[in-house]
This record gives C-alpha cells, structure tokens and sequence, in this order.
C-alpha cells in the first residue's frame, strides 16, 4: 500500500509540474496576445487613415507596410473589391525573406520551452461614413514579442519548477526505499514465525506487531489470532481424543472383564451377563452412531426432510414420553404453549427437544421444576427450557456446543452423557437457519431458547 502511495506521489510531482509549466506558458502567451490586440488597433486606424476621398494612399501603405514588418507584423490589405494593396511579397524577395528569417529566429529563441505559433488576425476596414473600404490582415510569431528579461525569467521559473521536482523525486524515491527495506525486514520476520508455529517450535513473538505500518500490523495480529485458534483447536482435538478414549474404554473394559470371566468359567453365561455385555455394545454403538451422525452435520451433509407441522403439538407428545422418568426423579414438568405451524424437518425438530429434555432430567436434581414454553412470534418459533438444576459455570459455557465436552467430567460420566447432545441440537438449529442460546449461573439453573423461522 505504501509502495502505490509513493509511486502515486511520483505521479503528481511530474503532473503537477507539467501542469504548472503548461499554464505559465500559456499565462504568458495570453498576455502577448493581450498587448498584441491593444497594437493591432493601433495598426487598423492607422491604415483606416491612408483611406481618403474615396482612394488609397499606397505610397503611405507600403511605407507602413514594410515599417510593421520591421516590427515582427506581416500585413496584407485588400480593398472592397479584394484587389491587394500590399502585402509583404511585393518588396524586394530577397529583403523579404532575410526579413521573414530574422522574425523566425528571434520568436525561435524561445522553441525549447513554447513551440512559436503564426497567428493570422482579419480585421474590416470602414471609412468614417461606416462604409466597407477593405480588410487588413494582420499575421506575427507569438513568440517574437517575448524580449530577453521574459524569456530569463520563465527559463528561471521552469528550471526552478524542474529542480522542486527532482527534489521531491528524491525524497519520495528515499522514502519509499527506506519503507520497503523496513516492510521487507517486518514481513520477514513475520513469514518467520509463521514457519515456527506451523513448526510448533515457538508461539508468535508480540514484538513483531509493534510497526507503525497499519497494514503489517493487521497481517501480524492476524497470524497471531490464527496461531491461537490452531492452538486451541489442536487442544479440543487433543481433548476430543482422550474423551473418545474414555467413552469407548469403560464399556470395552467390562465386556473384556465379563467376557474373560465367560471363557474362564468364573461366570456362568446366564441371561443377565449376556444382558449386560449387549448393553455395552449398544453404548459404544449409539456413540459411534452419534459421532458419525455429527460429522455429516459439521460437514453439511445433513438433509433435512420438511413438512408442515404444530411444534407446540409436538414438544406436548414428547413431555408425555419423559413424564414418567421425571416422576421417578421427583421433578416438576410444567408446558405451556400455544399453536405454533412451521414448515421444518419433525423428526430432527423432535430430537433438539429429547436432548435439551434429557439433559434438564440429568442435571436437575430430585424436588427440581423444568419449565418448557412454546411460542410464536415475528415470524419466528421460540422453544424456551428452564431448570433450576446444577447449571454451568461462566468459564464453561463458550465451549458447551463442543463434541464430547463436558463442564464436570466426572459428573457428567456418572449421569451417563458424552458431551453430543448440545452439539447435535446445535448442528440440527443452524440447519434450519436458526440459532440457539443458553444462559446459566452454578446452583441456580440454566435457561435455553432455541429459535427457527418458520418457514
């Protein structure tokens, strides 16, 4: 950016200058042209006088004739009838062209800086009854009339004009070399630790963001939020790891101990045993069902299957599923809702709400209340939760979204989740183009609302 601003500069220096020597010149050959018209007055009237009683005076013309071309003017003049009274051919050829030379020549003085230029004027000729008498033809080199001290002084002001903007080129040209060392030193350093994050040899160095070139700073606070993002991302893949590991040991870790027990004959393989191996297979298997159903999502592979329905209808049939379970746990389960149609995937819908369910039944405890509402509103459908169960720390609930992320691991093993459901309520909302938000304080309970349009 820096580098197109000096080049920029570059630019309008040598405009600006070319622009300024243009407009002098030709302030100048305005105010020539300005005394000029005064003279060719002067010249007409004096013509206009060789006029009398109805004839020309052409000695007096040729006298004037050649003392105007001694002065830079050629002039031609033709009476009524266009019949030429002189002109500056009629004298000697020789003399003329010597004349004519020495005119060319003096207004080439000036060619260097302004090409001189013929310029031809035709003024009417009347008597002093206002009758048509003739025409005079005035031509001159605009250029001749500049004397010594005009041409000094403009050669002075433009060589000064030439001198401003070759100091100027210099500085712009320092400067921007100076910046572009600087920038290439900056960006160096800056391609440097990229290499050593992306080498994991050493996080980004703050030094390298205090640069007083805004467009560097912005790269380098950039790779600094990029390396934190990988860092944290790589944490959560770490965390993702071990949780996965451990979700999949305990049940393994008892088929193992049950199945060598079987093989041994410490067990008998009764019913019960049997029972209890197929229900860890079936933990391991709705895990692997539940992560495998959550990268399809992440992945935007989710398809979602939409029809028209009542949501408050519902989330009425679900409670009734869950009011047996929240009986046994001595929790109040309290709906109210009003008739809510959308156009929206039921079967997905219906699984955002068993999971919000099931987790207000794990983390509520006994003599808890759980509030469901229902409701529409600016084209909108609004699905609210509130418990007053354990609820989730401030620190935790940025990451509660997150697979397999758990506030309390060991709380959360003992009631049995695995961190999925938010994750999979989330994935489901976003799909519909909706969005979820969850509200918590430690010991008092936590609040979700889940939106999606209607349509």
């Amino acid at each position: 950016m820096l580098l197109t601003h000096g080049a920029l500069a570059v630019v309008t220096i040598f405009l600006v200058t070319l622009a300024t020597h243009m407009l002098i010149n030709e302030h100048f050959l305005n105010y020539i042209h300005e005394l000029q018209s005064e003279e060719h007055l002067k010249i007409v009237k004096e013509f206009t006088e060789f006029y009398r009683d109805g004839k020309w005076n052409r000695e007096q013309i040729s006298k004037s004739g050649q003392e105007m071309l001694a002065k830079g003017y050629l002039i031609t003049l033709t009476d009524s009838q266009g019949q030429t009274l002189w002109s500056p051919q009629q004298i000697d050829p020789q003399t003329y062209r010597q004349t004519l030379e020495q005119i060319q020549a003096r207004a080439g003085v000036y060619f260097k800086t302004v090409k001189p230029s013929l310029i031809t004027k035709e003024y009417p000729l009347k008597s002093p009854d206002n009758l048509s008498i003739g025409k005079l033809t005035i031509s001159y080199y605009d250029t001749y009339f500049l004397n010594e001290h005009d041409i000094l002084f403009l050669n002075s002001l433009n060589k000064s004009l030439l001198v401003i903007a070759g100091i100027s080129f210099l500085m712009v040209l320092l400067f921007s070399t100076r910046i572009s060392e600087t920038m290439g030193r900056q960006l160096g350093a800056i391609v440097e630790a990229a290499k050593e994050i992306a080498s994991r040899r050493q996080s980004f160095r703050d030094k390298l963001i205090d640069t007083k070139i805004s467009e560097i700073k912005e790269l380098a606070y950039a790779i600094k939020q990029l390396e934190e993002d990988l860092r944290e991302q790589e944490e959560s893949n770490k965390r993702l790891t071990a949780d996965i590991a451990h979700e999949l040991r305990t049940p393994l870790a008892t088929l193992q101990s049950h199945l060598e027990a079987l093989i041994e004959g410490i067990w008998e393989p009764t019913r019960e045993r049997l029972i209890s191996c197929h229900e860890e297979i079936l933990r391991m298997t709705s895990l692997v069902n539940d992560l495998e159903k959550l990268n399809k999502y992440d992945t935007g592979q989710i398809e979602l299957n939409k029809v028209k329905f009542d949501l408050s209808s519902l989330v009425n049939n679900i409670i009734t599923n869950f009011q047996r379970d929240f009986y046994k746990k001595k929790i109040a389960l309290t709906f109210s809702g009003q008739p809510c149609e959308i156009i929206a995937d039921r079967e997905k819908i219906g699984q955002v709400v068993v999971n919000l369910l099931t987790n207000s039944l794990k983390y509520t405890p006994e003599g808890g209340e759980v509030f469901i509402n229902v409701f529409q509103r600016g084209g909108l459908s609004h699905i609210v939760v509130n418990d007053n169960g354990i609820g989730i720390a401030k620190k935790d609930l940025p990451y509660i979204f997150d697979r397999l992320y758990r506030a309390d691991a060991s709380r959360a093993r003992s009631t049995g989740g695995a961190g999925i459901g938010l994750a999979i309520v989330k994935a489901i909302v976003e799909a519909h183009q909706g969005k979820i938000q969850v509200t918590s304080e430690v010991g008092k309970g936590t609040e979700v609302i889940v939106t999606i349009p209607n349509r």
